[in-house]
């Protein structure tokens, strides 16, 4: 009894070499024409000798048929250029992303999936323009200061690197930065001024939130968040600037990351006066542990509470009305971040400021 084997069939490409015809997978070539793309821009300079056609086979692992197509390829989209005696030379580093479109990736350190949503739909809101997609990838390393990590970033094999929620990586990230990546990321690191970069203007949301309850009369003011409040910025300037308008206000902080966090929430809504009380959430991730107690408490979020950014303009929560955010959201930051990182797969460059405060 015969057997029909039932695999797929790969879709074919026909190429020419000599006066004979090879069949070869359109997904081979197009991931050949990538990887040599991404290996002149990362490796090679303008005028340098590029691998021959038998080397670029046995370097990324494909038949001679494939490689001798792909390099054809790349002579005629003026990437390489064949001369007689010398081989092949690179006559320009900036890939084709007509050819293979560049693979970008938002590779994110924080497991929410709200958060992660609304960067990736600012980055489609700025990638589409080109047919660009991008894939989220959830960091799976759990030492993320090491130059393994950034090697890690490398196996990616991405041709832009969005990086969202991760501090302390300084070190992996200009590693990963000087083996070709093109990487921005959504927190400036003072150590590393070189990195692209966007990040929320701390210190002018802060104020306007300040000057916003000031306006309204407050008098009470619960900050909350998750960070250390002697290392918060967004604190720290809400602070001084509340305590300019008003020396007599009293400011606290409900550092959410604490056990006694709970209780001091609790304390704050149980004596909650409308006229003379409010709560500015300092962070994301804050929005949620404070939105409950509105809800609970049966109180108006209007005039009561300020968030500092959001999924989208305004935050969202069952059963509150909506609240103002002060600083921009994280989908328009993605935007941003996306538009950044086109402008540099475009021409090669970084827009200015390469780092940027929105």
């Amino acid at each position: 009894m015969m057997i029909r084997s039932v695999l797929p069939i790969p879709v074919l490409d026909r190429c020419a070499v000599g006066s004979q015809y090879y069949d070869m997978p359109r997904k081979v070539l197009g991931a050949l024409l990538h990887d040599i793309q991404r290996d002149i821009s990362a490796h090679f300079h303008v005028g340098d000798r590029y691998r021959s056609v038998r080397k670029v086979a046995q370097h990324f692992g494909v038949s001679l048929q494939t490689a001798h197509r792909a390099i054809t390829q790349l002579i005629k989209n003026g990437m390489l250029v064949a001369k007689q005696k010398s081989g092949l030379h690179v006559i320009s580093i900036q890939p084709n992303w007509k050819i293979i479109p560049p693979k970008i990736v938002l590779l994110s350190n924080n497991p929410d999936p709200r958060f992660n949503q609304a960067v990736l739909l600012g980055l489609r809101d700025a990638l589409a323009v080109e047919k660009i997609e991008v894939k989220l990838v959830l960091n799976t390393q759990a030492d993320t200061t090491s130059l393994r990590f950034g090697e890690w970033i490398g196996s990616l094999k991405a041709d832009g690197v969005v990086a969202m929620s991760f501090r302390n990586s300084a070190l992996p990230f200009y590693f990963a930065q000087t083996h070709g990546v093109n990487l921005i990321s959504g927190i400036i690191y003072d150590d590393l001024p070189a990195l692209p970069a966007v990040q929320h203007n701390n210190t002018l949301h802060a104020e306007e939130a300040a000057r916003a309850f000031h306006a309204l009369g407050k008098k009470r003011v619960l900050c909350a968040g998750y960070w250390d409040p002697a290392r918060n910025r967004r604190y720290d300037a809400f602070v001084k600037t509340y305590a300019k308008l008003n020396p007599r206000c009293e400011v606290s902080y409900a550092w959410l990351a604490k056990p006694d966090s709970v209780a001091k929430l609790h304390l704050f809504f149980m004596h909650f006066q409308t006229d003379i009380d409010a709560v500015f959430s300092l962070e994301y991730s804050a929005n949620y542990a404070v939105a409950p107690y509105f809800v609970s408490h049966k109180l108006t979020p209007r005039n009561n509470f300020l968030v500092f950014n959001n999924e989208n303009q305004s935050f969202q929560y069952p059963g509150l009305a909506s609240v103002r955010g002060v600083a921009p959201s994280l989908r328009d930051t993605g935007t941003r971040l996306g538009e950044k990182l086109l402008a540099r797969l475009k021409d090669g460059r970084w827009p200015e400021p390469l780092v940027e405060s929105i």
